[in-house]
């Protein structure tokens, strides 16, 4: 009885997902990445604020403009500037994604970055969501690998 119920729940949520990932769509984000596990110099914990705007160029797939700043000891570290591309699996609100950015540390130095998430979309109503992720991130030069956690406010419109 329990499974049973389980079920018709996620079966009614994705149901009432599935108009959100159609092609055409617009979306707006803004987004927390921290608690990040370093494997590059930096030993000290830092936070990442930043905005994401999105088009479904097709069905469950989103295509991301992202713009971060990272703080540390009441600071701006560096800002990243990229895109990647998101898929919805089964209108049912996980996502994989893929990008690249830009990084720059007050010309210190430049830096490429590729990255992948893993996530879950969930619908607070019918155009906000909370999209908690794990993102794995690989610099080229001196930003070195992260993997981390991030928690987005979205908008569906």
């Amino acid at each position: 009885m329990k499974k049973s119920l389980i079920f018709l729940i996620t079966f009614l949520c994705c149901l009432s997902m599935s108009a959100q990932f159609e092609k055409g769509k617009k979306y707006l984000g803004a987004n927390l990445n921290g608690l990040d596990l370093s494997f590059n110099n930096k030993t000290d914990m830092s936070f990442d604020v930043g905005a994401n705007a999105g088009y479904m160029i097709e069905k469950d797939l989103l295509l991301l403009g992202t713009f971060d700043v990272n703080y540390y000891d009441s600071d701006i570290q560096y800002f990243r500037l990229g895109g990647k591309l998101r898929y919805f699996f089964d209108n049912c609100g996980i996502f994989v994604g893929a990008g690249a950015n830009f990084i720059s540390n007050h010309n210190l130095y430049d830096d490429f970055q590729v990255t992948a998430e893993l996530g879950y979309c969930y619908f607070l109503n019918r155009n906000l969501t909370i999209e908690p992720s794990i993102r794995y991130d690989l610099g080229f030069s001196e930003s070195g690998r992260t993997l981390g956690f991030a928690i987005e406010l979205g908008c569906f419109f």
